[in-house]
């Protein structure tokens, strides 16, 4: 029976990871989104510009955060998945 309980607990961290691998791609894509669009922005008469960036700055640096926060949630997982698997033996 506890091999069982481990093995639910491996099989939803795993199914955990793959959601937060979905989703830093997703933020990934988000992010070089928001860099090709502060590039274009640079190329915009500077008036209309200001408060453009000042939006994308902030997108990019919550998107910076966001994927940090997926990486340390992934490598807690990894951690975790390998700790259970060792228990498995």
């Amino acid at each position: 029976m506890g091999k069982s309980s481990k093995q639910e607990q491996l099989d939803e961290l795993e199914a955990i990871n793959r959601q937060l691998q979905e989703e830093n791609s997703f933020l990934r894509a988000n992010f070089y989104s928001l860099e090709e669009e502060i590039m274009r922005l640079k190329f915009e008469p500077q008036s209309s510009i200001t408060k453009k960036e000042e939006y994308v700055n902030k997108m990019l640096e919550e998107s910076k955060k966001l994927i940090g926060f997926v990486k340390e949630l992934q490598e807690e997982i990894r951690t975790k998945v390998a700790l259970l698997e060792k228990l498995q033996q």
